[in-house]
């Protein structure tokens, strides 16, 4: 056999290209698409950066429960997805939440569709009501979860503060600095819609007097997903619902080639809720 040196310098890789490793296993090949994850398993840390984008399968598995579980996320990687109904069931993120909420799991995944999986309104009528009360967070559970559940399983899905803004006072956008919400608080949820944090990065839309609510409303930070530019994909006669309100009948939602607008109460709108999943 001729030594490696022998043969000719490649000068590029294809992902079908074989790898030749040596050592105390033996001699073994690996596909040059498989090989930079195959080199990283071992430290889980870069399973939450890199991007791989794989079919998990429609159900998860056992083995994908212990490898979150125990932190190793064994062939677990951001991107990797369970494959249901026509709908990938995306891992946006891994630890989501902000390092405040310090009760939750030291390591566990951020779930999203990669498209909307319902539509609704956000109110059925003008009356001014905290956001949990909307229409869609008052039914999120029973009208949603059970989707989630159906692959995740409903123990592993785990329950997590979520910032909720009080009713509106008066005004409307246009008087931003004399009007917004009353307060806040936060409840534990174990579905929620993406906030313009999570989608975007900052705010857009429910950027309040000098920020003074912003502050209370960030249990999340931007999903890593968002940050590589993935996004799911939005309908093409309607937008997605987020969690944020702009007035007392406005709120945020993500129109394609749009991008953030303002929506009134009464439009049909979809979701793209997300979970935590351990």
């Amino acid at each position: 056999m001729a030594k490696f040196d022998s043969y000719p310098v490649a000068d590029s890789v294809l992902p079908d290209d074989l790898l030749i490793t040596d050592g105390t296993r033996g001699t073994k090949t690996i596909r040059a698409s498989e090989a930079i994850y195959k080199l990283l398993e071992p430290v889980p840390q870069m399973h939450r950066v890199i991007w791989r984008g794989k079919n998990l399968g429609s159900r998860y598995t056992t083995a994908q429960q212990t490898a979150v579980a125990n932190g190793t996320l064994t062939d677990i990687w951001l991107g990797d997805y369970w494959m249901a109904d026509g709908i990938k069931w995306t891992i946006v993120d891994f630890e989501a939440a902000n390092q405040s909420m310090q009760d939750l799991p030291a390591t566990y995944l951020t779930i999203m569709p990669d498209q909307s999986i319902g539509r609704s309104e956000m109110l059925q009528s003008s009356n001014p009501v905290a956001m949990q009360d909307t229409h869609i967070y008052k039914h999120l559970d029973s009208w949603q979860l059970y989707k989630f559940e159906t692959i995740f399983g409903a123990s592993h899905i785990l329950e997590h503060p979520v910032s909720f803004e009080g009713a509106w006072q008066t005004g409307s956008w246009e008087s931003m600095r004399s009007n917004g919400p009353t307060g806040y608080q936060r409840i534990n949820k174990k579905i929620a819609l993406p906030t313009e944090i999570d989608w975007f990065g900052s705010r857009l839309i429910t950027a309040k007097v000098n920020e003074q609510w912003s502050v209370q409303t960030t249990s999340t930070r931007q999903f890593a997903a968002f940050r590589m530019g993935w996004t799911p994909k939005l309908p093409a006669d309607h937008g997605v619902w987020l969690h944020g309100q702009a007035s007392n009948n406005y709120y945020a939602a993500v129109k394609k080639n749009e991008g953030a607008v303002m929506t009134i109460y009464s439009v049909q709108n979809g979701v793209c809720p997300y979970v935590f999943v351990r």
